[in-house]
């Protein structure tokens, strides 16, 4: 009896530590892919801040303080210095954050971004719609996407969970298409492929793009059956980097949408996406632009401190007026775009300056054009 009481409770208490063991959700340290060198370096690097810095007990010692005399003026003294203390941490971390990973070549630091934003996707909506970013999303499109019809095939190069190209197609359903309306192409005579690319560097991201888009691909599958298409697919979702477009997209576009996107690239790369862009749009092909200024990590008082948001505070390079976005947007001869609407709408009520922006620019018609510049950066 004692003996089988005795394994019982072995069994047991095995199972609730394999239960304990399963319900561990450890918060990374590192961002996930950091090579193990520039882990060491990191580390050594905050070795060095630690052993140089004063502690906080020690920076408070002086000659003036008497804790006999005003001990709790010296107590509250004592922890705005803690609180100065630690706030300088985080300064000197996420400076240390950006130095690495302005030092990693382009594929570590794409692929850090892509592991970071495949965790990110588990709330990232929620993040949005609480921040007030998707409220303003919303209102912005159906303000600018009802009154023209864009040109199709359309192209979302950084879709994440697909909430602009969602309310971009439900408000263009619902103007046009229900109206007896056909698909305008950006090209003349027959066409085939689908009619919305749907792309994003992280996976997790694009499989919520799916689920939140499926109910959209009837009304576009008809579309197709009016076009005479064949087994063309509504919807095509895809992983491309910005920086390996293949070359079967080259000039395809009627519409391309980049939403919340140049702000977490790098000076560099904001050019780079700007041209990528303009080698899958069409001559005579609009970008949809939409982003945030005063672009903000964090925004509403009742947000949660995360690693991933610090994580993407330290690294991003936020434009600092709207023109500078849309400066960088020529074609291949060198002609600007042309502004076709801008739209402004507020994103939280605490931040009067905190808005988000739509800009909807035009490619200038013709031109011949070549590969010759693009081949740098489009692996085609």
């Amino acid at each position: 009896m004692t003996k089988r009481k005795e394994t019982g409770n072995r069994v047991k208490s095995k199972s609730a530590k394999e239960e304990k063991e399963r319900r561990k959700t450890p918060t990374p340290k590192m961002p996930l892919g950091i090579p193990s060198k520039v882990q060491r370096a990191l580390k050594e690097r905050r070795a060095e801040l630690e052993k140089a810095k004063p502690g906080p007990e020690e920076s408070l010692r002086g000659e003036d303080n008497d804790d006999e005399e005003n001990p709790v003026g010296n107590e509250l003294i004592k922890l705005i210095d803690i609180m100065k203390w630690a706030l300088q941490n985080v300064e000197d971390a996420k400076a240390e954050i950006k130095r690495l990973f302005d030092a990693w070549d382009e594929d570590e630091q794409e692929q850090v971004i892509k592991e970071w934003y495949n965790i990110f996707s588990e709330n990232y909506d929620e993040h949005m719609e609480t921040t007030g970013h998707y409220d303003a999303i919303r209102r912005l499109i159906k303000k600018e996407v009802c009154v023209r019809q864009f040109q199709f095939p359309v192209m979302d190069i950084s879709a994440g969970t697909g909430v602009s190209i969602y309310h971009f197609l439900e408000e263009h359903a619902r103007q046009h298409f229900k109206k007896g309306r056909s698909i305008k192409l950006i090209s003349e005579g027959k066409y085939g492929g689908s009619l919305v690319y749907v792309n994003d560097l992280s996976g997790n991201m694009i499989e919520r793009a799916k689920e939140r888009l499926k109910p959209l691909e009837p009304g576009l599958l008809c579309e197709i059956e009016k076009l005479s298409w064949g087994n063309a697919f509504p919807i095509m979702y895809k992983t491309y980097s910005f920086r390996r477009l293949h070359s079967s997209l080259k000039g395809k576009f009627g519409t391309v949408l980049v939403s919340q996107t140049f702000h977490i690239v790098t000076p560099e790369d904001k050019k780079r996406l700007a041209k990528a862009i303009d080698w899958v749009l069409a001559p005579g092909g609009r970008v949809v632009l939409i982003e945030e200024f005063a672009w903000r990590a964090r925004t509403h008082p009742s947000q949660a401190p995360s690693t991933i948001l610090k994580f993407i505070d330290s690294i991003a390079t936020p434009l600092k007026r709207k023109s500078d976005l849309i400066s960088i947007f020529k074609n291949l001869e060198g002609q600007e775009y042309e502004m076709v609407a801008r739209s402004i709408e507020p994103i939280d009520k605490v931040n009067q300056d905190h808005e988000m922006t739509i800009t909807i620019l035009r490619k200038p018609p013709g031109g011949s054009g070549t590969e010759k510049g693009y081949l740098s950066f489009l692996d085609i």
